[in-house]
């Protein structure tokens, strides 16, 4: 490295307005030309800025020429410089002329159709082997669901580092092994039995106490699942689940003489979690997957030279080796004067090397960094590695070292306000030093009246009070735009500005992944009806685009199941005769005419206003997107393996999107993650998420699956690592607490924690550096068990060093005001645009609060004021079910629900009809006897009609919708029994327990939850002129009903 200014620039202080100063001072002196500079950035919007600013400047100085070439100045991003180099000269790397980019997008769909192709039948069923032992899930929603897609994300997160870092998966893979070795080392169990065997023994031991009669319902309701696992095929998961079943059973449990008994049992299954050959099966799979690590990038090196790509991680790797090239350095030395970085803190350590290469051969280097503003980790960069090299320099100017290196630092903030800025100081130079502290630009003058910190204290429901908070600011003058909310994950992301718009407050958010829209899901569907013409898009179809309830659906597909004849199903129903003609009559168009003709000739317009009403325009805005992707596809697909409408389709699919920066709209609330917030300001920022504690998921998030470590005689300038692969082997469960020091120490787990609190103080410190006026921040109140509140810890803020357990911001010396919102379900509806009119006048009067649409299973019960359950039938018998842990009870509710749905007193050939839908949902092992769900069906049907008479009608999904308390209520009755003289109202409800657990009012399970959503059927009806004779819950897998008594009337 040598000639290199560092400079260190804080939040605020001015780092464009600094490069852009270097730039046209070094212009006007004559010490460069435009076309000398090479001027580096992150994004084409930072670019355009430089050069527009650097041009004004010189404008302003009468330097019109130097102004006018500033045209032909290399500024652009890191990769857009290095394909200029590529281009000129791709004859000293072997390479064709011309080489197509192949973008992230492109790089990533290709992983996605390469890698399935890439395991052989052997790798598949080692890694489903694999997925059954030990469980392995992903999240869906809030839910666990099973992941056997787990293998391919280990080995894209190995792909990404391998593009980073001098990675040698020879010496990765005796780093797992060792690591697995460590672990894994009991080979004898007590006994002389095999693992299976004492597992199974185990299993025996939890049977006798289920079945002792002497079990809590609760504990039942731990075992009953358990048991249901194989030994044999779902040992580690079963061990997991039964230790930490085992460690929760009470005393008067565990001291029963179940052979073989606690002891032994406890004993058994903290040596089977570091059985040997579990061991053996992961370093199995660890060698599996750095093979196909290695086999991929072979082939993907064939497919780029096959095609004539190359991607951006080559763009930089190659240009580095274009810089150790005589011939070039040569011409770059004559050519360059002086290379300016900026945001070089988010360099990877590829990026690193590249500038210091330049730095070698042009006289001068300017970088422009804050590694307190490091936060792209997961993108490769590496603040650790930028401070090891950046305190090399000496401090100063005047003082540089041997090389001509040395290092300033800008000291003001013009952001914000002056105890804005103090509060800053006080709040983190105790943790990132003194150098953090800036000097204040501005004063208090027009904001004295508004305190620099608040506190909002919120309970209920969250975003709903928060949303309270930011219409309070709007009302006292704040502009919409000068107001962002920044959480920490992309869901609390979109329920924030959800409860914002519902206010009919204009809302501007980052696009989330394009495939989760209705909108796009319609357009997928119809793309693979276009391609596969199959009866599975046809469901999703009729599903979006004719609003066909589910039960129907079922019932006109086993209709046509039980009788086909010649033609295929819907082939003359009229909506599929219109697609047919739209397809056909566009079916030679390219992908983007072809989608753009079915959105204008299926009427997409009218489907979303129907959807959507205020959200109209985003929804519009999507479709837009979804035409930008595909005229991408079509661009980058014609490089490659050409287009196809299928091929499109799984993009869509994936998730994929355009990437484009966050954009703040001045009318508009700004509600964004911490990370996209970087770079911008707001007067307002209100942070969300201090309460994450982020140790509670050390484990599961930083210590396990892939991370990167320092090869053994690296330092920390230094780009060789090892990839280490420790799966998480305990999925939503807590590590075990006889495994936890083992884990710790294996793991490195002091090391890991010291690195992630690092990285969460610098996110922290970008969250409170947008603020230019006023930082709010949000505290949640949890409700105890006598109703009273109690603010909740911000751990966030205590683990980083930010706050104590008393107080927030502790360092900070002045009081800060503290303000209480109480968010309730009951919000209001937008029913004016979304540039409200009120918002843009804070004058306005307040508006009277609008509605909100419900479904009546989501009215709460008063914990207060729960009704009496009564058992009024037990069928005797039970549904049974095989469900392991990973099948959610939602997805096997739904099942039986859309079963029960199609059964009536007179039904036939229920059985089958089952059966049908048991495999279409995949759940035929999980109900392995349909038989029983028609028997249910009948046992309900018989002791309605002995107790109530026989029924003039059954109603199944009967419609519901009336105002209530100021809520819409609309949703669906499971069942109405219908009679000569009045109704029965019955739910559906799948809990597998004991009917002890639904007719106890201290268990979780207790049916008296569900007496609203039973009273709001009640008076639906009753307001539809129906007498209600009884509100019954049918428990179908225990086969019982129960009455809730205060939600019906005396009966006659």
């Amino acid at each position: 490295m040598r000639n290199i200014h560092y400079i260190s620039a804080g939040a605020g202080s001015g780092k464009t307005h600094t490069l852009t100063e270097i730039l046209a001072d070094h212009i006007a002196s004559g010490a460069c030309r435009p076309d000398e500079v090479l001027l580096t950035t992150f994004t084409e919007a930072a670019a355009s800025e430089f050069r527009e600013k650097t041009r004004r400047k010189l404008l302003e100085n009468g330097l019109v020429d130097a102004a006018f070439e500033m045209a032909g100045a290399r500024i652009g991003t890191i990769h857009s410089v290095a394909k200029s180099l590529i281009d000129r000269y791709w004859y000293r790397l072997g390479l064709a002329p011309a080489m197509t980019v192949l973008d992230d997008e492109g790089r990533a769909r290709h992983i996605n159709e390469s890698l399935a192709a890439l395991a052989t039948d052997d790798d598949l069923k080692a890694f489903r082997k694999l997925q059954r032992c030990f469980g392995f899930t992903r999240l869906e929603g809030s839910y666990p669901v099973p992941n056997p897609d787990f293998w391919k994300q280990h080995l894209e997160r190995i792909l990404a580092w391998m593009d980073n870092y001098e990675v040698s998966l020879d010496e990765s893979l005796d780093y797992c092994c060792r690591q697995f070795d460590a672990f894994f080392l009991m080979q004898d169990l007590p006994g002389d039995t095999s693992l299976e065997e004492q597992l199974e023994q185990v299993k025996s031991y939890l049977q006798a106490i289920s079945d002792s009669g002497e079990a809590s319902p609760t504990t039942l309701g731990t075992l009953t699942p358990l048991l249901a696992l194989s030994v044999e095929e779902e040992p580690y998961v079963f061990a997991v689940k039964a230790l930490s079943a085992v460690g929760n059973l009470p005393k008067k449990l565990q001291n029963k003489p179940f052979a073989p008994g606690y002891v032994q049992v406890c004993e058994t299954l903290e040596k089977s979690l570091r059985h040997v050959s579990h061991g053996r099966l992961l370093k199995d799979y660890v060698k599996r997957i750095f093979r196909l690590a290695a086999d991929w990038r072979r082939d993907y090196a064939d497919y780029k030279r096959r095609n004539r790509l190359i991607d951006f991680n080559d763009m930089e790797r190659y240009s580095v080796q274009l810089l150790d090239i005589e011939e070039v350095a040569r011409d770059i030395h004559e050519s360059t004067r002086l290379v300016l970085v900026d945001e070089f803190q988010d360099c990877s350590p590829i990026e690193i090397r590249l500038f210091d290469r330049l730095s070698e051969i042009v006289n001068r280097s300017v970088w422009v960094g804050d590694t307190k503003q490091s936060i792209y980790g997961f993108r490769g960069s590496n603040a650790e590695m930028v401070e090891a090299i950046t305190q090399q320099f000496p401090e100063g100017e005047t003082h540089p070292n041997a090389a001509g290196c040395f290092r300033t630092s800008l000291p003001k903030s013009y952001r914000s306000r002056e105890k804005l800025v103090r509060a800053a100081n006080a709040v983190f130079t105790p943790i990132f030093g003194p150098a953090a502290a800036l000097e204040p630009h501005h004063g208090e003058e027009g904001v004295e009246s508004l305190p620099p910190l608040e506190l909002w204290q919120v309970g209920g429901d969250f975003c709903e009070a928060v949303a309270d908070g930011v219409e309070n600011l709007i009302q006292q003058g704040a502009a919409p735009g000068d107001i962002a909310i920044l959480a920490r994950r992309n869901d609390k992301v979109d329920a924030l500005a959800d409860s914002l718009r519902n206010r009919g407050i204009p809302v501007a958010t980052p696009e989330t992944a394009i495939g989760d829209y209705l909108e796009v899901q319609l357009l997928v569907a119809l793309i693979n009806y276009a391609v596969l013409h199959d009866d599975f898009s046809k469901a999703a179809i009729l599903a979006l685009l004719a609003d066909c309830p589910v039960d129907e659906l079922l019932e006109r597909r086993l209709d046509y199941l039980a009788n086909p004849g010649d033609s295929r199903w819907l082939e003359e129903d009229t909506l599929f005769r219109k697609i047919d003609q739209v397809i056909n009559r566009n079916r030679q168009q390219s992908i983007s005419g072809f989608v753009e003709s079915l959105i204008v000739e299926l009427d997409f317009e009218n489907r979303i206003n129907r959807w959507s009403g205020p959200e109209a325009a985003r929804r519009r805005a999507h479709l837009d997107s979804v035409l930008e992707l595909a005229a991408a596809y079509e661009k980058q697909a014609a490089q490659t393996d050409g287009a196809s409408l299928g091929g499109f389709a799984h993009c869509l699919e994936q998730g994929q999107t355009t990437e484009h920066p966050f954009e703040k709209d001045s009318r508009a609330v700004s509600v964004l993650s911490y990370h996209k917030s970087k770079g911008l300001e707001w007067k307002h920022v209100i942070l969300t998420g201090l309460e994450w504690d982020y140790r509670k998921r050390l484990f599961a998030h930083d210590l396990f699956e892939v991370q990167l470590h320092p090869a053994a005689d690296s330092d920390s300038g230094d780009a060789r690592r090892l990839i280490s692969l420790f799966p998480n082997l305990f999925g939503a469960s807590s590590v075990s607490k006889c495994l936890e020091d083992s884990l710790r120490e294996l793991l490195h787990y002091d090391t890991t924690n010291r690195r992630v609190c690092r990285e969460e103080a610098r996110l922290l410190y970008v969250g409170f550096t947008r603020a230019q006026n006023q930082l709010i921040a949000v505290q949640p109140l949890k409700s105890g068990r006598n109703g009273a509140t109690a603010p909740q810890s911000l751990e966030w803020l205590i683990q980083v060093g930010a706050a104590t357990t008393e107080c927030i911001w502790h360092a900070w010396a002045e009081s800060i005001p503290v303000r209480q919102f109480v968010g309730t379900e009951a919000s209001r509806t937008a029913e004016e645009p979304l540039m409200a009119e009120r918002y843009l006048r804070p004058e306005s009067p307040a508006q009277t609060p609008e509605l909100r649409y419900l479904q009546p299973s989501q009215l709460a019960a008063n914990p207060n004021r729960m009704p009496e359950v009564t058992l009024v039938a037990d069928r005797g018998a039970r549904i049974d079910l095989r469900a392991g842990a990973e099948t959610p009870m939602a997805e096997i509710g739904t099942t039986l629900h859309n079963i029960l749905a199609l059964c009536s007193p007179e039904s036939e050939n229920v059985t089958g009809r089952a059966r049908q839908i048991l495999v279409r949902h995949g759940m035929e092992t999980v109900v392995p006897h349909p038989e029983q769900i028609g028997a249910v069906a009948d046992w309900l049907f018989g002791w309605l009609e002995r107790e109530y008479g026989p029924a003039c009608r059954v109603w199944h999904e009967r419609p519901i919708r009336m105002w209530r308390d100021g809520q819409e209520l609309n949703g669906s009755i499971d069942l109405v029994w219908e009679t000569d003289h009045g109704c029965v109202v019955v739910d559906f409800k799948s809990f597998p327990g004991s009917p002890a657990s639904i007719t106890d009012s201290a268990d979780e399970h207790y049916a008296g939850r569900y007496a609203p959503q039973l009273k709001a059927y009640r008076e639906v009806l009753e307001a539809a002129g129906l007498r209600v004779i009884d509100t019954l819950i049918c428990y179908a897998v225990q086969g019982c009903l129960v009455r809730l008594q205060t939600c019906n009337k005396s009966r006659e």
